[in-house]
């Protein structure tokens, strides 16, 4: 299906509701701005706090436990904000009166803490693939600095030397983000699908993601452009929900392989087609 089509489906589905998608596409970033402030005030008053004298020669391991504490139910809150909006865009899809209430209904708190766990593991994945990339990048630039430093090789060896540091940067850093695609179904499956192992979750994403992250990865570059535009901050108001609706389109025409019907307590359902047979 071409791209396009995902871009016309996201503007009729925005229509006449685009400033409200616009606030609910916002609402990660303020979470991380209002839990970073949080934070930063409670290590402010962790460091103000005095303790007596049984505790004090524990007052650093209490303060980084409150601290890590502090940080991972951050990072919860943050996740559950995201599954939320992604939720609320994906049955936008299907219908333009869905509202954010009935997408929080939705969620449950188990859903929310299978994406925390997910992301964790997305995370330590996506560490293990960029140093696997990026380590033929990593070894040519040692040999090049090797060679300036301790070998005479030359203007010309050492010119061919940083030419392809730059090369295995830049296919290294394509490869890295391609692969990070296969992930992009996540929330998705865990939407629809319930499924609540977050290695079975990241399983099921590669596997929907299958011959279509290469096509995912540059049908969100074609977005660099308006991306850019946002520099200027107004066009921030058309580009952030109309970039969500897009890429919501997109994962909405995967379909995943199991369908949830609707609940009479659940005013909405994140349904998605199943895929054809190859």
């Amino acid at each position: 299906m071409e791209t396009s089509y995902f871009k016309l489906n996201a503007k009729k589905r925005m229509m006449k509701n685009h400033f409200k998608c616009f606030i609910v596409s916002v609402f990660p970033f303020m979470a991380v701005v209002l839990l970073v402030i949080f934070n930063y005030f409670l290590v402010r008053l962790l460091n103000d706090v005095t303790f007596n004298t049984i505790l004090l020669p524990y007052a650093m391991y209490i303060r980084l436990l409150l601290l890590a504490t502090s940080i991972i139910l951050s990072t919860f809150i943050w996740k559950s904000v995201q599954l939320v909006v992604d939720g609320y865009f994906l049955s936008k899809v299907h219908s333009k009166n869905v509202t954010l209430g009935q997408t929080i209904k939705c969620i449950t708190f188990g859903q929310c803490l299978t994406f925390f766990m997910v992301s964790i593991v997305r995370f330590f994945l996506s560490v293990s693939w960029f140093v696997f990339y990026l380590s033929p990048c990593i070894a040519v630039s040692c040999l090049l600095l090797y060679s300036y430093k301790y070998e005479n090789n030359g203007f010309n060896v050492n010119l061919t030397l940083f030419i392809s540091v730059i090369l295995l940067f830049v296919i290294g850093v394509v490869f890295f983000y391609v692969t990070l695609k296969r992930y992009a179904m996540c929330s998705s499956v865990i939407l629809t699908d319930e499924e609540k192992n977050p290695l079975k979750v990241i399983v099921k994403s590669i596997e929907i993601m299958e011959n279509h992250s290469v096509q995912y990865a540059f049908y969100c570059l074609s977005f660099l452009g308006w991306i850019l535009l946002c520099l200027l901050i107004i066009p921030i108001i058309y580009v952030v929900p109309y970039f969500k609706m897009s890429k919501s389109c997109f994962r909405n025409s995967l379909g995943l392989p199991k369908r949830i019907e609707q609940k009479e307590e659940k005013p909405i359902v994140f349904y998605f087609p199943k895929r054809a047979p190859n």
